[in-house]
């Protein structure tokens, strides 16, 4: 039995964080399902995508977005897996024509067990190159009801009542590595050397710089044994002493009774149903950081590299950012290698960390600052900014022009509509925001610009004409608007008519421009 017992039908994409070159992938692999029940498959792959990323950590965004997942239909001849009687309760031995040749009672420590699922895995691994060959981890979904499963890079699962909580116990081995924290199936008392899985000790010390897990043991706890079994013999079945949450040293793991460890009182290594303890969730986060952060190439990209200040005028200064866009789920640091000279410089610290803002790619910014003095010129550089996480140096074009400056009038157009009274969500009333920030803008203006206000509500409503604002408390344009903003308010009820509050506007910053053309000025209007 093999693969002449059936047919690869195809591949398909079912979660999409990247280019598979990119991310870890994922691929969930039928096995011992018929072509009418392919699509019972699907229905399989749809269960565990909606379990396994509702899982801490992998619901965190920084560890689902570096994992692609896949589904491989492959038909079989006949359904379900192999079923020898190897505990000889007299139970019939059945056989069944399948693809990759699945089979309960896989051996174990010399011996069958009989929940050990597994069958061809050198056919899956080939068959997977074939189909994707970037595939990282493989979970065959047998179509079978009755309870079993193994780990590995090929990991093997039935569809048995708990499917879903024996396939992620099993990615736990397959993919990080991480030990069965349960005491079942061994000797009494742990004898071995320290294991090397990430989440077991014999260490009972947590100054012992060899200790795993050291920084996350929590502090309230004595540094000694949290729960000992008091009976070598037997599980530990007695309640936690301590919080679910604290992490300590709990004896009974890897097969073992006694004289060995794992951090907390449960974790889905030690039983179906229960999340992945802090130390596995620590250790998972970890391994996808990789590929959580941005590619090498094309994970961070500078679509516009040059930074331009235009027509700055004299003795002022201006501030633009060369914008980054990001396809991260983790922050990204950039270093500014080579700053520019003056008149430009670097507004942000040399060192940005950006962290991931909004649907990818998320835009990252790096600011410059342009100083133009009294003269008029233009002026140009360079700087180069490197990703750390990339690699990659940026070479950004550094332009700008100081021009002399214009006098500008700006015509303030306010809403007095019934609805400025509705309050914003940070407790104010829109009246309040709108005057704050029109008597902000007023403070700002140059002593030769114009100022002018107007309103609508249903109708537009003239309120004061462009004039110089002049300089503070010296009665000119900027201090009358100031008095109008006090005792602004809006008229209750009153419809919006903003197309006449803005046509009012133009009028009068028309009629500013002509009267300071006929005195030889000029105005910019704004």
């Amino acid at each position: 039995m093999g693969a002449a017992d059936g047919t690869v039908l195809g591949l398909t994409k079912v979660v999409d964080a990247g280019l598979p070159g990119d991310k870890w992938n994922i691929v969930l692999v039928a096995e011992g399902f018929t072509a009418a029940e392919i699509g019972s498959f699907q229905g399989f792959v749809d269960d565990f995508v909606a379990e396994f990323f509702a899982q801490p950590p992998f619901n965190e965004d920084a560890v689902a977005c570096a994992i692609n997942l896949y589904r491989l239909e492959v038909a079989s001849t006949e359904s379900g897996a192999d079923f020898p009687d190897c505990d000889g309760d007299g139970t019939a031995a059945t056989t069944a024509a399948t693809y990759f040749d699945a089979s309960y009672c896989t051996m174990f420590n010399g011996a069958p067990l009989l929940r050990l699922l597994s069958g061809d895995g050198t056919l899956v691994g080939d068959t997977l190159d074939d189909q994707l060959p970037e595939w990282d981890q493989a979970l065959v979904i047998v179509n079978d009801t009755r309870y079993g499963g193994a780990g590995g890079e090929i990991a093997w699962t039935s569809v048995n009542a708990g499917w879903l909580d024996v396939a992620i116990h099993e990615l736990g081995h397959s993919i990080f590595d991480l030990a069965d924290e349960y005491e079942s199936d061994g000797d009494d008392t742990f004898a071995d050397p320290e294991p090397p899985k990430p989440n077991v000790t014999t260490i009972t010390d947590r100054d012992d710089p060899a200790f795993k897990w050291a920084d996350l043991f929590s502090p309230d706890l004595a540094n000694e044994v949290t729960m000992p079994n008091p009976d070598c013999t037997a599980t530990n079945s007695g309640a936690s002493p301590v919080a679910a949450d604290r992490v300590g040293l709990f004896e009974g793991a890897m097969y073992h009774h006694c004289a060995i460890y794992r951090p907390q009182y449960d974790c889905r290594m030690r039983s179906n149903g229960s999340q992945f303890c802090a130390v596995c969730q620590r250790i998972i986060r970890d391994f996808y950081a990789f590929w959580a952060g941005p590619a090498p190439t094309g994970g961070v990209t500078l679509p516009i590299p040059d930074v331009q200040f235009v027509d700055v005028p004299v003795n002022t200064t201006a501030v633009r950012a060369a914008t980054f866009e990001v396809d991260s789920c983790t922050a990204v640091t950039f270093n500014v290698t080579t700053g520019p000279a003056a008149p430009f410089s670097v507004e942000s610290p040399l060192v940005v960390v950006a962290q991931p803002s909004g649907v990818l790619p998320w835009k990252a910014y790096v600011w410059f600052r342009y100083e133009c003095g009294p003269a008029v010129g233009a002026h140009a550089d360079q700087a180069i900014i490197r990703c750390v996480e990339t690699g990659e140096d940026f070479v950004v074009d550094l332009t700008g022009n100081c021009v002399p400056r214009p006098r500008v009038a700006a015509q303030l157009v306010l809403d007095q509509s019934g609805s400025m009274n509705d309050m914003t969500d940070e407790g104010r009333r829109k009246i309040e925001v709108l005057t704050e920030a029109a008597t902000v803008f007023v403070e700002h203006l140059y002593d030769d610009n114009g100022i002018g206000v107007n309103a609508f509500h249903a109708d537009p409503v003239p309120i004061l004409d462009v004039q110089d604002a002049g300089a503070t408390g010296a009665g000119g344009g900027r201090d009358d608007v100031r008095d109008a903003l006090a005792v602004y308010a809006h008229v209750p009820g009153a419809l919006t008519a903003i197309g006449d509050g803005i046509e009012l506007a133009r009028t009068k910053l028309d009629d500013a421009r002509a009267a300071a053309a006929g005195r030889n000025s000029h105005w910019v209007r704004r």
